[in-house]
Formats: structure tokens, C-alpha cells, sequence
């Protein structure tokens, strides 16, 4: 018997596009836009230096020792250590005590802790197309 992969619909955090997509990947490529998303969540903990763009539909987590220079979008976005470019999350951004981000914010929530550093632009409460449309 022939099993048909079964597909999920996702949207894009860049333009909003729908992405049909097998369940069982790991990346997608928005038709509209053309960016490649990560499916699957990032982790950047103590002493780890990053460079570069994260697009991923999982949670990104940047430790308190961990240096990211480059854009990051995000379900959820944690900062604890330095963020040096824009962060867009689909759901929160958590910048904490020890966290500092110099770039541009957008996201649904945004919760920053006491102490923690925050230089850009804020773009808050935004809602997805679904929400938008009804």
C-alpha cells in the first residue's frame, strides 16, 4: 500500500504567506519570499559566538555567555546573554536580567527583566494573518 506523507500548513514569519509543508521536515521554503525557516528550536549557551541569520518556526535560546550577531525570528525568542541585529518572534520575546539586545524588536510580547539592556525600535502586539482575517 502506497502511504502518502501527510503535510502541515505553516506561515511564514517574513510575509505572512502560507507554507505547505511534509509533517516530518525539518526546514520549509516560503513560495512568496523565498527564506528558508528551520522547523526545529535553537539553542546558543555559554561561550558560543554566533554570526549569521535563524529562521526557525521553534524557540530560539540565547545563554547568558552566548553572543549572536544576526537577525533571529522565532516562535519564542529567550535572551540572556547578547543579541546584536533584529529579533522577530511569532509569540514572545523574554530579554532577562542579563540579556541585551541592540537591534529592532517585533513580536507579539515582549517581557524584559530589570537590569537588562534594550537599544532599537519596538514593534508590539502585532497578530498574524490568521488572526487578521479571522
Amino acid at each position: 500500500m502506497l502511504e502518502i506523507p501527510s503535510i502541515s500548513h505553516i506561515e511564514c514569519p517574513f510575509c505572512c504567506e502560507e507554507i505547505v509543508r511534509p509533517t516530518k521536515a525539518i526546514t520549509a521554503t516560503c513560495p512568496n519570499c523565498g527564506k528558508t525557516i528551520a522547523l526545529d528550536s535553537r539553542v546558543f549557551n555559554q561561550k558560543y559566538v554566533f554570526s549569521g541569520e535563524i529562521l526557525t518556526r521553534g524557540n530560539i535560546s540565547v545563554g547568558e555567555k552566548g553572543f549572536v550577531k544576526g537577525d533571529l525570528s522565532a516562535t519564542d525568542i529567550v535572551i540572556e546573554g547578547i543579541v546584536e541585529g533584529n529579533v522577530k518572534a511569532v509569540g514572545r520575546i523574554l530579554l532577562s536580567q542579563s540579556g541585551s539586545l541592540i537591534g529592532n524588536a517585533e513580536a507579539r510580547r515582549l517581557v524584559v527583566s530589570e537590569g537588562a539592556t534594550l537599544s532599537g525600535n519596538l514593534k508590539i502586539g502585532l497578530k498574524s494573518n490568521k488572526e487578521k482575517n479571522g
